[in-house]
């Protein structure tokens, strides 16, 4: 499963769903979360998808055509302006994550955070266990 939560700020009462879906729209996971209405508020909650998807590298033509920023030829200066530093290699996923507003006039989403459950965090952190690992082969310890 996956964990995340929504700052949520509306006037009246909303319902709003929360899903993944694959590039096409086919749902992975959905969940409805009402939300009575007023000042920003941390609005909790957790999906879990039906299947998976996968990521893949992408030339940089096709990155293009998507609208994807990317190094020319997938390469990565360091000593270029940040601006030109835009990832170090182009990846599609084949993946979304998607807020509906399904019932309500509007509500304003100051801020969505979605992130593996228990089995993909560190020690029950907010911290991504694989970036943890990436850290300690490094020769980083706390």
């Amino acid at each position: 499963s996956y964990d995340g939560y929504l700052l949520v700020a509306s006037e009246e009462p909303v319902v709003l769903d929360v899903s993944l879906q694959t590039l096409d729209g086919l749902p992975l996971a959905t969940t409805s979360l009402k939300f009575s209405g007023g000042n920003w508020t941390k609005v909790d909650f957790s999906l879990t998808p039906s299947a998976g998807t996968t990521c893949e590298g992408i030339d940089f033509i096709t990155a293009q055509a998507l609208g994807v920023g990317c190094p020319l030829n997938n390469t990565y200066d360091p000593k270029a302006d940040m601006s030109d530093r835009t990832a170090h290699i182009c990846v599609r996923c084949g993946g979304q994550f998607v807020l509906t507003l399904k019932r309500g006039a509007s509500a304003r989403i100051a801020y969505a955070s979605l992130q593996p459950g228990s089995w993909g965090r560190f020690a029950g952190l907010p911290v991504h266990v694989e970036a943890v690992e990436a850290l300690r082969s490094l020769g980083v310890r706390a």
